[in-house]
């Protein structure tokens, strides 16, 4: 058994999201692969953001927010996520090799095209090259991240920066924001990942800011679901 860094409760050791919080289990593994690793410098990149941002003191003294001010609602079942990604992986993959392809025919083509137009061409098939890699990538990780999601209960993981949080339950991903106001001065607000938690910062004054219970908000939406499945 090991302890959840965010919420202090006991789990499992193969858990991967805590099963209580819903925050996502740090990893302890030494050898990562190329996703882990991509996945790791995108955890690192958000915590650099995130410190540059909020502090740890004020972070611990943040108020609870209520979670009836959270708006929680269905995104799109799991499986449609992944076969989604999934698609757009083949087609990135694709398009990729036919620009490659298209590249490797116009250096070896005749001599009717000017040289001009002939670097044109292949400076454009570059740059969609990179941006297919670019989302390949992107949807891989997003890929490899539902899969870790759906081997939990409950998992809340802000796939994206700039995003809302993902929930995971029974196979569905639902979407995570806020549907009131800061409380200080009446604007609106985004929620924040910061070292394991959830936070409501405010969009006008980033010292305003509320900390989110996730295992009252994962016990919560829980029963609430579950609930509705059997009425």
């Amino acid at each position: 058994m090991r302890i959840c860094k965010h919420c202090g409760k006991e789990i499992n050791d193969e858990d991967i999201f805590c099963p209580h919080c819903g925050a996502e289990i740090d990893s302890d593994k030494k050898k990562l692969n190329f996703l882990e690793r991509r996945e790791e410098r995108e955890r690192e990149k958000q915590f650099i953001l995130s410190k540059a941002s909020l502090q740890s003191d004020d972070v611990k003294q943040a108020p609870l927010w209520n979670i009836d001010d959270l708006f929680i609602q269905k995104k799109v079942e799991a499986k449609k996520a992944k076969s989604t990604a999934i698609v757009r992986i083949i087609i990135e993959f694709f398009v990729a090799i036919a620009c490659i392809v298209l590249d490797e025919i116009i250096a070896r083509g005749t001599e009717e095209l000017n040289s001009n137009i002939k670097l044109l061409v292949i400076f454009a098939t570059f740059i969609i090259i990179a941006i297919c890699v670019a989302f390949f990538i992107s949807d891989l990780h997003y890929l490899q991240t539902l899969n870790k999601m759906a081997k939990s209960n409950v998992a809340i993981k802000k796939m994206k920066y700039g995003e809302d949080p993902t929930m995971y339950h029974d196979g569905v991903l639902y979407e995570l924001s806020t549907k009131a106001s800061c409380p200080n001065c009446r604007s609106e607000n985004h929620i924040e990942e910061f070292e394991g938690g959830l936070y409501v910062v405010c969009n006008t004054n980033r010292t305003h800011l509320y900390k989110i219970d996730t295992i009252k908000l994962c016990e919560d939406f829980i029963t609430r679901v579950d609930g509705s499945k059997h009425n």
